[in-house]
């Protein structure tokens, strides 16, 4: 009888140990094998910390309205949302109706997250609005203010940009930020944009330090 509760036991222990050794190997394999964060995730908390740190309050759907767009058009451009998002700190500072008056004087004015020139506003959101249908994202035609639009346009712009830097030979990561400011020609170290230089060396800046 002793002998049959000591094999017992025994077979208890070994069962316990067994058990135990499956779940360090279970810990273990999570930890060697992370699951990988969605890059919607990333983005929409990444999105809150800049809002939160610029003191900006978004409702639900605005961030989400937002996340949506960041995601698609990066998938779309091939060009990394958060590029995109250091634009958006510099420019507006993730004030969505932000107003910028270029040179003192109501000579053109920019406007949204991304600051879209009203220069380039009918062009660039006429893309941005096809961009959006055929992509199911969210926008209202009439708002000049839109999230989808406003973000979708900077993407295009980027796009755009950086496709006309290769093509002439001329594309350098420092140049291609620096034209979103100053526009292509401008971004050149021609002399006749010697004026610009300060402008767009501290605007590269900033971008570096985001």
């Amino acid at each position: 009888m002793r002998l049959t509760e000591n094999k017992m036991i025994a077979l208890c222990f070994l069962l316990m140990i067994t058990a135990i050794s499956f779940m360090v190997f279970e810990l273990i394999e999570k930890r060697s094998n992370p699951v990988p964060i969605p890059r919607s995730q990333i983005i929409s908390d990444l999105l809150y910390q800049k809002c939160y740190e610029n003191n900006q309050i978004w409702t639900n759907q605005q961030h989400d309205i937002a996340v949506d767009a960041l995601c698609k058009n990066e998938t779309l451009t091939g060009i990394d949302s958060q590029i995109v998002m250091c634009i958006m700190q510099i420019e507006s500072e993730y004030k969505i109706d932000a107003v910028g008056y270029n040179d003192g004087k109501c000579i053109s004015i920019d406007v949204g997250l991304c600051q879209i020139n009203s220069i380039n506003l009918s062009l660039l959101y006429g893309k941005a609005e096809k961009i959006c249908i055929e992509n199911n994202m969210k926008y209202e035609s009439d708002d000049i203010f839109d999230i989808s639009l406003n973000i979708t346009a900077c993407f295009i712009y980027l796009s755009d940009s950086k496709k006309a830097l290769l093509k002439n030979n001329e594309y350098s990561f420092k140049r291609w930020i620096q034209s979103y400011n100053v526009g292509l020609q401008g971004s050149s170290d021609s002399p006749r944009y010697k004026h610009l230089q300060k402008k767009k060396s501290e605007y590269y800046v900033k971008f570096l330090e985001i």
